[in-house]
């Protein structure tokens, strides 16, 4: 009986020992093959903090112009298209600097995301303005949930009034053109078209009024315009009367 525990203690204790063996037996045998591919790793981690720390050292100064530019708001699309990198490659470094500085971020349904820095000029507006970043993601879906439910009669309204507009257009310019020969126009051509202050023109897209004023100076705005807009109008923004007019097709 005593022999048949000391033959299974024997054979539990050859069961431990053989993997061990073999295993101290490949290290002895590949450690430098180990030891290369530890080295491997070690590097290529370096490689990639310093290429990351010198892609931060080039959006730096680009991050901190639109900071000062937009109170504080940046979208990864402004990033990249003013740095001129990747989508993936401004959504990493925003993220970056939201963590940094502890950043607030909103993701706007359909239109992507949005990172708010807190500046200076940004808690100045904080202080001017009604609006906080607490209560503006749920003011905005107010407006939406407003707008959807007025698009209806709002768009036939619209449509009805672009074409008595047009109209009277078209005979104003008639007249005009009977009697430039005796007499200079007293009206600008913007005086004579149909115009839209921010709150109307950003109902009519369907987005937040401060979407419109964010984007009213970019070359794009008339693109941008038209896609959202019901009857596919571009518009343009002007800074003499600061108001929004079609542009002619």
């Amino acid at each position: 009986m005593t022999g048949k525990v000391i033959d299974s203690g024997a054979t539990s204790f050859l069961v431990l020992i053989i993997p061990i063996a073999l295993i101290a037996v490949v290290v002895a045998t590949a450690w430098p093959i180990l030891l290369a591919l530890l080295l491997i790793i070690i590097i290529w981690q370096i490689i990639q903090q310093w290429q990351w720390q010198r892609f931060i050292n080039k959006v730096n100064p680009i991050f901190n112009q639109l900071l000062k530019d937009n109170n504080g708001c940046v979208t990864p699309v402004d990033l990249a298209m003013k740095a001129n990198v990747e989508g993936n490659q401004a959504n990493k470094f925003l993220d970056y600097k939201a963590t940094e500085f502890s950043a607030k971020s909103r993701e706007i349904p359909n239109q992507g995301k949005v990172y708010y820095f807190l500046t200076s000029s940004a808690v100045e507006n904080f202080f001017t303005e009604p609006d906080s970043l607490d209560n503006l993601e749920l003011e905005e879906e107010n407006d939406l949930a407003e707008s959807s439910e007025e698009i209806t009669t709002s768009s036939v309204a619209k449509t009805s009034n672009f074409s008595q507009v047009n109209s009277n257009v078209n005979r104003a310019t008639a007249t005009q053109r009977e009697v430039t020969s005796t007499s200079p126009p007293a009206n600008t051509e913007e005086d004579n078209q149909v115009s839209l202050i921010q709150a109307e023109l950003a109902r009519r897209l369907m987005v937040h009024p401060s979407t419109v004023g964010k984007r009213k100076l970019d070359p794009d705005f008339s693109q941008w315009s038209r896609k959202r807009d019901p009857e596919k109008i571009s518009w343009h923004y002007s800074d003499e009367t600061k108001l929004f007019y079609p542009l002619d097709e």
